[in-house]
């Protein structure tokens, strides 16, 4: 949909999702209230750039992230304890880093009205919930953890590792956001294959480089890994990656890589 051709009736909608979508965030505490607000404007922005395709994948991932999060709560909270920078409720930050791609790739769709850019911005929207879905089911899962870059068994709940529950929960969900959107009728059968199968790979991207350049440091005290600058009350040490890359950067890198890799298909 090209900028001259404004649909007005797609941007209606989405502030009355976004009003219900802001409700279900701040009941289940999902988001934090900056957060809220945000997700609110991206999701008026997205049916701006990209008329119903937005509204719906946009909609889709935010309530898909909440009721992933909801599964096992408690079991996943123990898991996470001392691993992460942030736990809880997703934060402003989390929120632009997956939410930027799409609207990126969703502008030039608005500019252009070449269907290839919202393909694009579709599948990093279908990469974004895949991963948290691999994510937040993977960390449950009592089985094998492995890098994807060397093979060898990591700690449960480390970015770069992959276990058997968390890809299958990535690849179902890429295939379920995939077939919403192709339900739309913008994107047609092939953008249906691209954003099913760019989306998984998406969360495989999200992986190596999880693996390869994201921080990770090891605690001086208990000499366990983890993902925090400080852990037992005291500065860790860091053992991979860079400094300056964190969760965040990996996710918005990867998002704009796996869209500009489904613009060549």
């Amino acid at each position: 949909m090209p900028f001259e051709n404004i649909n007005l009736i797609p941007i209606y909608i989405s502030i009355g999702a976004g009003v219900l979508l802001v409700a279900l965030a701040l009941w289940k505490k999902a988001l934090t209230i900056p957060a809220t607000a945000s997700a609110f404007i991206i999701l008026v922005l997205a049916a701006l750039f990209t008329s119903y395709t937005g509204v719906v994948v946009f909609s889709v991932s935010f309530v898909g992230a909440a009721v992933i999060g909801q599964i096992k709560r408690d079991k996943r909270k123990d898991r996470e304890q001392g691993l992460y920078p942030h736990q809880g409720a997703r934060g402003l930050v989390q929120v632009l880093c997956n939410s930027l791609p799409a609207l990126t790739y969703g502008a030039v769709y608005f500019a252009t009205g070449r269907t290839s850019f919202l393909i694009a911005s579709a599948v990093t929207v279908c990469a974004g919930i895949a991963d948290s879905a691999a994510s937040d089911l993977g960390i449950l899962s009592d089985g094998k953890v492995i890098s994807l870059l060397t093979f060898k068994n990591v700690e449960r709940g480390m970015s770069g590792g992959v276990s058997l529950l968390g890809t299958f929960s990535a690849l179902l969900t890429s295939i379920t956001i995939a077939s919403i959107t192709f339900a739309v009728g913008e994107v047609g059968l092939k953008g249906l294959w691209v954003i099913a199968l760019m989306g998984f790979v998406g969360t495989l991207i999200d992986s190596l480089l999880g693996a390869s350049v994201q921080a990770g440091y090891r605690c001086n005290v208990c000499l366990k890994l983890t993902e925090r600058k400080e852990h037992c009350s005291a500065p860790t040490t860091l053992v991979k990656g860079l400094k300056f890359v964190d969760n965040n950067v990996v996710n918005v890198v990867s998002l704009f890589i796996a869209g500009a890799i489904s613009l060549i298909f």
